[in-house]
């Protein structure tokens, strides 16, 4: 079944048909981009040299503008602590006896003051670089197998904490308080992993990517643990990380070196404290890995653990199909039941193997419901655990959307529906200077809306090498996907991320996809863009991008082939200064322009004048005015509007605002109207929240568009709801129900999740799709059941490990 990482392409290599095809297939693949690629990554990693453990970051300043200053606050650094905790210079982390801590929130421990003390925080918002209403002062240490840190947050005023959450992965900045722990355990300065916990104790864990803007994964989960308490004198917090849980690579001299950042929030007037002191020059800057302070541990000893996660799943199916005849639905009962492994092998503290064995996803959450009002596909984000491992490595994305090379929704899933997963096997790390990702994942043959769909086999190898400055790197990715019969769709392709000095960088990508009857120019790539990727002053961003009409990455997500985009989005950012409600606003242009692949026509041009503003309360708002036109060369219909091919001018406009943080209701909507295909199109859309406190959550938001052109009228109104109990941080409960009045469907998803420890949990999945009307499409059909399907479902997973 090719389930080994290294067996990415040998499943399809090794049947007859695919080797009677190769001379022809060797014959469309240009010899000269082989050549390219095969050279430029020898010499690579011939002269390039690996970047050591703080190499990357260490050229990095650690703070600009005017930050250089003395400290606004905090008593400083006791002298007989290792190092002076700057954020300018390496420091020591003190290696501990950790046996006499009680992780209870508590850090009254006597081994917690011989720990490092850092106290010199900074607001990073709402007053860059000000003094911090509150004080806080965290200690760090470690042993041979976790990194501990406790945090003192004292508070003049206890009840305006503001703790929402128990459930895991909950914390939002907007919402409630929290203290954070960012660790570039690389010293990569692009990626680092971030550690959550709010005043009850609620987790989130998250991976953190900074590429063309800092964005992070909460779907990403590690073995770690926290825990919280609240006094009359604030609350204090207490956490244990693993290191088996991080990735790092030892230096030749044993150091282990990290980069760090540490915050406090304090939703009431979105206060964020930050240590080392930033800059707010970028978006998210208190996550930015390039901006942590370089920490050093010496001494410490790799482990390599084993985690074995198997799971068990029982449940109930009904589903309505149409009998013999096309007269009558009837009803159609299952029981089904399942068992498959998870196993997770640190072969070195940065290189871990993932293998899965018939897997299931059926805790996970269910997609937002989408409507498509324009010719394109619609893009849904990967939710599934199994693909959360250092997804950033795997991602080979494009400016200026979500069109990438490799999307891991394509594996398992099929027009929306699940398909069983046979197994498969990731392998990620670093390894001589190399980030290395390999995947490999084989589905089983399925029936989808009484169609047969065969098994696939789909690889991955993903290969970048950072380089000394700024974060930059070079790389390739090579995709594969194929039934192992007679279809095939190999994809390879190089990219390179450039620092050019400042924010400013280099985005190159070129690649070719391979198949049945490709033919070499028409399936190939280029990307060429430069950005500055900060937010104050001018910034400016604009790319190049050239697609083949053959060029099709079957593994990936692509919207339309067959182009020549130019694209950009410029602009000018400022601060008023503490004296203004207004924190920060900024004014921008974009610009994006498509032709045919020969430069004859410009089938689609996109503009935009716009304004944004976000205010010291956390309160935001942004408008703007729109332009378009589109030569259409085939029509499209969006339910029952049929748009006709031909050209079309439009001019639009939007406004956006979401309401203060830190408050228990919370508003959020937009409006937007204007001209659409020789028509009018008006939208609106409204969230809005509850959370008295830690065991209730209620939310919903809702979307309405009405789109009327020459040829007929769509209307479509999209409703959520989410519900959230929790009788403790083990005992959660949601609900999440959807409503698309355009198919007239109605469908409840409830989780009750049981998590006793780390790495054990017991969840009861009830999912529905319900028919709101019984009058089919079809007036000479049968009418439709109330019903269309239903599950409930019961799964259980526990993790043994070996440390």
């Amino acid at each position: 079944m090719g389930l080994v990482p290294s067996g990415v392409l040998l499943p399809w290599i090794f049947r007859p048909g695919p080797l009677q095809r190769l001379p022809g297939l060797l014959r469309r693949i240009s010899p000269i981009l082989v050549a390219v690629i095969l050279l430029g990554l020898t010499l690579l990693s011939m002269t390039l040299p690996a970047v050591g453990v703080g190499e990357a970051a260490g050229q990095t300043p650690l703070v600009s503008g005017d930050l250089d200053a003395a400290p606004a606050h905090g008593p400083s650094t006791p002298p007989d602590q290792p190092g002076h905790p700057d954020g300018s210079v390496p420091v020591t982390i003190p290696q501990l006896d950790a046996r006499g801590v009680i992780l209870d929130g508590r850090p009254d421990e006597a081994i917690w003051r011989e720990a490092l003390t850092l106290s010199e925080f900074h607001q990073l918002t709402p007053v860059e670089g000000g003094r911090p209403s509150q004080t806080t002062e965290v200690r760090v240490f470690y042993d041979q197998e976790a990194l501990y840190v406790s945090a003192h947050l004292q508070e003049t005023d206890p009840s305006a904490i503001v703790d929402r959450d128990f459930e895991r992965n909950a914390f939002h900045r907007s919402t409630q308080d929290g203290f954070g722990l960012v660790l570039d355990t690389n010293l990569d300065g692009r990626t680092a992993f971030g550690f959550i916990v709010t005043p009850s104790g609620a987790r989130t864990d998250i991976a953190i990517v900074d590429e063309r803007r800092v964005s992070w994964n909460t779907d990403w989960n590690a073995f770690w643990d926290a825990e919280a308490h609240q006094s009359a004198s604030g609350w204090t917090v207490e956490l244990r990380i693993p290191f088996s849980s991080l990735r790092f690579e030892p230096d030749p001299d044993g150091a282990v070196r990290m980069g760090l950042i540490t915050w406090r929030y304090m939703a009431r007037a979105d206060e964020l404290n930050v240590f080392p002191r930033i800059a707010n020059n970028w978006d998210n800057s208190g996550y930015k890995p390039a901006l942590a302070a370089p920490i050093v541990f010496q001494g410490l000893t790799p482990r390599n653990p084993i985690f074995l996660k198997p799971y068990a799943l029982g449940g109930l199916g009904r589903e309505s199909r149409l009998g013999e005849g096309a007269l009558a639905y009837t009803q159609e009962a299952e029981r089904f039941g399942d068992v498959g492994v998870d196993l997770k092998y640190n072969l070195t503290s940065n290189l871990i193997l993932d293998a899965t064995f018939n897997t299931d996803f059926a805790q996970v959450e269910a997609d937002d419901m989408e409507v498509r009002l324009d010719r394109f596909s619609l893009f849904f984000p990967e939710k599934r655990d199994f693909f959360q491992e250092r997804s950033d490595l795997f991602d080979f994305g494009f400016p200026g959307g979500s069109e990438r090379l490799f999307h891991s929704r394509n594996i398992g899933i099929v027009r929306g529906q699940s398909i069983p997963i046979h197994g498969g096997a990731r392998l990620t790390g670093s390894r001589g200077g190399w980030n290395l990702g390999l995947l490999n994942m084989q589905t089983a043959a399925a029936s989808v809306a009484g169609e047969r769909v065969k098994g696939e086999n789909f690889g991955v190898v993903r290969l970048q090498r950072p380089l000394l400055d700024g974060g930059s790197y070079v790389g390739g990715i090579l995709t594969s996907r194929t039934d192992l019969d007679s279809e095939y769709n190999v994809v390879y392709a190089v990219d390179a991320d450039l620092h050019l000095g400042g924010d400013v960088y280099l985005d190159l990508k070129a690649g070719q996809s391979v198949e049945p009857d490709s033919e070499l120019l028409e399936s190939s790539m280029f990307t060429a863009g430069i950005q500055r990727r900060g937010n104050r002053g001018f910034f400016f961003g604009g790319s190049f991008r050239h697609v083949g009409t053959g060029f099709h990455p079957a593994a990936g997500f692509l919207q339309r082939t067959g182009y020549n985009r130019i694209g950009g989005r410029n602009g000018y950012g400022w601060f008023p200064g503490p004296e203004s409600s207004i924190q920060r606003q900024s004014v921008y242009i974009r610009t994006q322009l498509f032709w045919d692949p020969h430069f004859r026509e410009l089938e689609t041009m996109s503009q935009g004048l716009g304004w944004n503003l976000n205010f010291r309360n956390g309160a935001s708002a942004g408008t703007e005015l729109g332009f378009a036109s589109e030569n259409l060369p085939r029509g499209f219909s969006v339910g029952e509007a049929v748009i006709p091919a031909g050209s079309y001018r439009m001019s639009t406009a939007e406004v956006d605002f979401a309401s203060a943080t830190g408050r228990a209701v919370r508003l959020e909507g937009g409006v937007r109207g204007g001209e659409y295909f020789g028509g009018n199109r008006m939208g609106t859309s409204l969230g809005l929240s509850w959370n008295p406190g830690t065991h209730f959550f209620l939310g919903t938001d809702s979307r309405y568009d009405r789109i009327r052109v020459p040829t007929g009228e769509f209307q479509v109104l999209l409703s959520r709801v989410r519900i959230g109990t929790a009788v403790s941080r083990n005992l959660t409960a949601s609900a999440f129900v959807q409503h698309n009045s355009s198919d007239q469907t109605l469908a409840p998803n409830i989780r009750i999740r049981y998590n006793p420890r780390e790495g054990s949990d017991l969840y009861l999945v009830y999912n529905e799709a319900l028919n709101t009307s019984l009058t089919p499409d079809d007036l000479r059909g049968p009418t439709l059941p109330r019903s269309q399907r239903r599950s409930i479902q019961m799964k259980y997973t526990y993790t043994f490990t070996s440390r």
